[in-house]
């Protein structure tokens, strides 16, 4: 259950990111939540945490470098590095789903 909250928290932060960087998204074509949270799971620990902090509980850098103990640049870092992998999941997920 956890994961599916998160996938839709994930869900809903991709499709933020992607409508304030002028891309055309295509909701119809977004995952499901079912997929999002196997992508999720296959992400390292380090990287599901920092999106749990950022993403799911909506803290700043600066409160999640704190909590975590680790500088907000590598917050910052992490947090980029994350959302490229995750997408890179949902990407090849959707690779699979369409060849099916």
């Amino acid at each position: 259950m956890i994961a599916m909250n998160v996938a839709d928290d994930v869900t809903c932060a991709a499709r933020s990111v992607e409508s304030s960087t002028d891309v055309n998204y295509d909701a119809d074509a977004a995952p499901d939540r079912s997929i999002i949270a196997e992508a999720l799971r296959r992400l390292s620990p380090a990287y599901r945490q920092i999106l749990l902090e950022t993403v799911i509980r909506r803290h700043t850098l600066q409160v999640t470098a704190t909590r975590l103990g680790i500088p907000e640049a590598t917050v910052r870092s992490r947090l980029h590095y994350a959302m490229h992998e995750l997408c890179r999941e949902l990407d090849a997920a959707r690779a699979v789903q369409s060849s099916e």
